[in-house]
């Protein structure tokens, strides 16, 4: 699915206010982002840390999180059009959407000099330091719903972050880096044995964010593949670099 508004609902249990903001909510997606929508539903007495990420103090909040700049609107999400007025800004929105189908294409490129089945682009949230995959081919709604958001300790993107280099990982199952049987799960359901990532960094050495290729086997990448992949992430984070200044991933602009 080509998203365009990513949202993320905050809500707190089944309160009334809660399932009244939920409603309202979907109807606004169901009625004016069809098919181009995706909406993150997120209750912070199950998910509090996500609620300090995103510096939410009150509750229902909605946020917009792509294209970027966030948006975060808060009080009384009855009116749509309010709403609408507020995430959709046609600038923004189109350079979200460029961005967007740029990563995408330089993604199917790489893949196919790689030989890769599937492959995401992880792009780093500086102020929370989370990884959130902007770009993706090859994954089904469980894959992308599971690992949507990650941090930089829970996955091998996390440890190409951490080691600034690329990341082999020739099995997952013999893999250290797929802690417990949840995600070891996810990432066989979706068909991924083997996967290569590396990252994104300006030409001052800043992280930008995380590519990666997967595979349906155990694979160990050849030097084509591994020159494949870093030509690829030189091709990305100059891209994105130049868009740096048009698209402030860390600024956050609060509707009241």
């Amino acid at each position: 699915m080509n998203i365009r508004q990513h949202l993320r609902l905050y809500l707190a249990g089944r309160s009334r206010a809660s399932r009244l903001a939920l409603a309202n909510v979907r109807q606004l997606c169901n009625e004016h982002l069809k098919n181009r929508h995706c909406l993150d539903i997120i209750d912070i007495e199950q998910r509090p840390q996500l609620a300090r990420l995103d510096r939410i103090i009150v509750v229902p909040t909605l946020v917009r999180w792509f294209p970027a700049p966030p948006i975060k609107i808060t009080g009384n999400l009855s009116d749509p059009q309010r709403i609408l007025s507020s995430i959709e800004d046609p600038e923004q929105d189109s350079l979200g959407h460029q961005m967007h189908s740029v990563l995408k294409y330089l993604l199917l490129g790489g893949m196919q000099k790689a030989g890769a089945s599937m492959g995401t682009v992880q792009l780093l949230d500086k102020g929370s330091g989370l990884l959130r995959i902007d770009a993706q081919i090859g994954f089904q709604r469980k894959f992308l719903d599971y690992f949507r958001y990650m941090s930089r300790e829970q996955s091998a993107s996390g440890a190409a972050l951490a080691t600034r280099r690329r990341v082999v990982v020739e099995d997952i199952i013999l893999s250290p880096v797929f802690f417990g049987p949840e995600p070891l799960s996810v990432m066989l359901d979706a068909g991924v044995r083997a996967l290569h990532c590396a990252p994104l960094k300006t030409g001052l050495g800043d992280i930008l964010g995380v590519v990666t290729m997967y595979y349906p086997k155990p694979t160990l990448p050849l030097e084509s593949d591994k020159y494949a992949l870093s030509k690829l992430a030189r091709s990305m984070s100059g891209y994105l670099e130049g868009l740096n200044s048009l698209l402030p991933r860390t600024s956050l602009r609060v509707v009241k």
